[in-house]
C-alpha cells in the first residue's frame, strides 16, 4: 500500500549508506533537518557519531556494517525496516576510491573498489527492494559518478567501478514491473562538475528524485538536477549543464 515506510513516530525513514563523511553526511543532514527520519550506515562509529552531533536533536540514528558484507548488510537493513515500518529511501552514497596506477595495483585493491562501489550497492538494493515492492513504496537514489566517462591516469579501478554501479539501476529499473509497482523507484544522481564544491545544494537534488511521483522516472541518470543521457559525448553532457 502506497504511504507506508513511515517510523513509528509517523516520519518517513531514509537510510543512508556512508553517511558519516561527505556527500553522505550532508544527505543525512538534509533529510534529518527536513523531517525525516534518519539512519546511517558506515564502517566507523566515530564519523557517524559526528554526523549526529552536527544534526543535533536526536534526529539521526547510526548503525556499523560494511555493505560489501551481503549477509551483515542484508541482517542489518531487515532490522532496520522491522523497527521503522519500512524504509522508504535507500541512500547508497558509501563509495571507495584508491589512487593507484593500474599496474601499481594489488588485485586486492583492485577487487576492493568492486566490492563497495558495485557489490555493496547490489547488496543494499537487493535487501530492500522486497520490502518496497510489498509496500508499493520505496525509493532508491544511487550517488555516482560520471568518472568513467573522462578517466584519469590513477583512477581506474573507480572509473569502472561507477560504470558497472550505473548498470545496476538501469538494469534494476527494467526488472521492477511499473505496472505493479509504480511507486518503486531506482535511480542514479551524479555529482561531477555541478555542485562538489556546494553539498548542500546536491541533497536538493537527491531530495528531488526521492520526491518523484508514483509512476515517475525511473532507471535514469541525473548530473545534479538534470537528467542526462550517458550514451551522450562528454563534452555534450557537461557542456549542457554549464550552458555552453
Amino acid at each position: 500500500m502506497s504511504g507506508a515506510g513511515h517510523s513509528k513516530g509517523g516520519r518517513r525513514t531514509v537510510v543512508v549508506t556512508g553517511g558519516g563523511v561527505g556527500l553522505g553526511r550532508e544527505i543525512a543532514a538534509g533529510f534529518a533537518h527536513d523531517g525525516y527520519a534518519v539512519v546511517g550506515i558506515g564502517q566507523a562509529a566515530s564519523p557517524l557519531g559526528e554526523t549526529g552531533a552536527q544534526i543535533g536533536g536526536g534526529r539521526f540514528d547510526y548503525r556499523l556494517a560494511d555493505v560489501s558484507d551481503a549477509a551483515a548488510i542484508t541482517e542489518l537493513l531487515a532490522s532496520i525496516a522491522d523497527a521503522h515500518g519500512g524504509i522508504h529511501a535507500l541512500i547508497c552514497a558509501a563509495a571507495t576510491r584508491r589512487e593507484a596506477h593500474f599496474l601499481d595495483m594489488t588485485e586486492d585493491e583492485w577487487v576492493e573498489a568492486f566490492l563497495e562501489n558495485v557489490s555493496g550497492v547490489n547488496n543494499c538494493c537487493r535487501a530492500v527492494l522486497p520490502g518496497m515492492m510489498e509496500r508499493n513504496d520505496g525509493r532508491i537514489v544511487i550517488v555516482g559518478s560520471l568518472a568513467d566517462l573522462t578517466p584519469e591516469p590513477g583512477a581506474s579501478a573507480y572509473c569502472a567501478s561507477r560504470a558497472a554501479s550505473r548498470v545496476i539501476v538501469r538494469s534494476l529499473a527494467t526488472e521492477i514491473d511499473p505496472e505493479r509497482f509504480p511507486n518503486v523507484l531506482i535511480n542514479e544522481v551524479n555529482y561531477d562538475a555541478y555542485d562538489a564544491a556546494a553539498p548542500e545544494s546536491f541533497y536538493r537534488s537527491v531530495k528531488g528524485v526521492v520526491d518523484l511521483p508514483a509512476g515517475g522516472p525511473t532507471g535514469r541518470i541525473y548530473l545534479g538536477p538534470r537528467e542526462i543521457e550517458v550514451h551522450a559525448a562528454p563534452e555534450s553532457i557537461f557542456g549542457r549543464l554549464t550552458g555552453r
